[in-house]
């Protein structure tokens, strides 16, 4: 790592300058206790001979760095104390300095490491370990994975990945059995019809009074069944924010068989259909035309009439019955969620079926129209031509 040989170097630099150091100051030391003794004979003889006033005596006191004074009678010849500590004192200067500026510049660096390899990557970690724990599997951890946190950051990083991964799937699965709950409760509703109508014709055909009481036990539960199922249904569409609809291309022939699977009561005359390909999902398609049915069953319980045509990009299946209908203000709300007409009162029923059939038909790139003529109610259903 960079800092422990950068922190060597300034170690080894330190040492030099210390054991140099040492060495000048006891070399200075040393000159200033002993002087040389060929400079200190000269110098005496010069006195000796020329006097202190010669010009020489001045010159050799520079050159050796010496200085002489008389005790009792006798000169005294020592070294010159001011020069010499000047140059000792230089050179510990020059030492100190050199070493302060290297502890300085090694703390300043140690500093800047500490901070950006240590302090910034675990604030980086600590933010991505808040944004994870909020739910946030979007931002990813980008770092060196060179630095101390290399490798806690890559395997932190793989974790948010398989984290978000985990939630998807979670929330797929549950999206699943949401629309599973929802088409299934739907669904039950046709063979439950059935079951009931059945009921009916048998308290007609069989009067007697200990049959009648116990197939009005069995309508009655069928009814509790029905009210359990719409109140099932209720709660899981508000959970739903988008049924799956997946439209494949088909056969005019199959939307015929699929309009006759839901005429379990044999309402519907025959028809003719046009022979073409149209866009649709056949599970979805299916459940549209279930509800149609069943509302004609429920409000008119007349014979109906099928017609279809080609009209621009669609083919219109027109199923109609001989009922009484509804106003024209409820004809604009029918397709509303949770609405019901007044005709409505007295039958089960949640208000969403006409909302889900034109959710459907618009997801098949289709339509879904009401409307009221003079001798019956009128839906028709627009299926994408291919």
């Amino acid at each position: 790592m960079k800092i422990k040989k950068v922190g060597m170097i300034s170690i080894v630099i330190l040492i030099v300058l210390t054991v140099f150091g040492t060495w000048a100051i006891s070399f200075l030391s040393k000159n200033q206790t002993k002087p040389d003794l060929v400079q200190v004979n000269d110098l005496m003889k010069t006195l000796e001979e020329e006097g202190e006033a010669s010009p020489k005596v001045k010159e050799l006191k520079e050159k050796y760095g010496l200085e002489y004074s008389y005790v009792d009678g006798k000169i005294l010849i020592y070294s010159d104390q001011s020069s010499k500590q000047e140059s000792r004192d230089r050179m510990v200067t020059v030492i100190l300095i050199s070493a302060v500026i290297i502890a300085i510049f090694f703390i300043l660096y140690y500093i800047h490491y500490i901070q950006k390899n240590i302090i910034q990557p675990f604030h980086k970690m600590q933010n991505f370990a808040s944004e994870v724990a909020a739910g946030n599997f979007d931002m990813p951890l980008s770092m060196d994975k060179n630095h101390l946190f290399g490798a806690f950051t890559e395997s932190f990083d793989i974790m948010r990945e398989e984290m978000s991964i985990a939630r998807e799937n979670e929330r797929k699965a549950n999206e699943s059995k949401k629309e599973l709950v929802a088409s299934l409760s739907h669904d039950i509703k046709t063979p439950l019809a059935s079951i009931k109508a059945m009921i009916e014709v048998l308290c007609v055909k069989n009067p007697e009074p200990a049959l009648v009481n116990k197939l009005e036990m069995m309508n009655g539960k069928a009814d509790q069944i029905e009210a359990l199922i719409n109140n099932l249904f209720h709660a899981t569409l508000e959970e739903i924010q988008e049924l799956r609809v997946q439209p494949v291309v088909i056969e005019s022939i199959q939307v015929a068989e699929i309009l006759r699977n839901s005429d379990f009561n044999h309402q519907i005359q025959e028809f003719p259909m046009q022979e073409c390909l149209v866009e649709a999902d056949p599970l979805r398609l299916q459940q549209v035309f279930d509800n149609l049915i069943h509302n004609s069953y429920k409000y008119a319980n007349t014979k109906i009439k099928v017609t279809t045509l080609l009209e621009g990009e669609y083919l219109c299946i027109i199923i109609k019955d001989h009922g009484a209908g509804v106003s024209d203000e409820e004809l604009l709300l029918l397709k509303q969620k949770y609405y019901r007409g007044k005709n409505s009162v007295g039958k089960s029923g949640a208000g969403i079926g006409l909302y889900i059939s034109d959710y459907f038909m618009k997801k098949m790139h289709g339509f879904l129209e009401l409307e009221n003529e003079t001798t019956g109610f009128k839906a028709i259903v627009g299926c994408k031509l291919v």
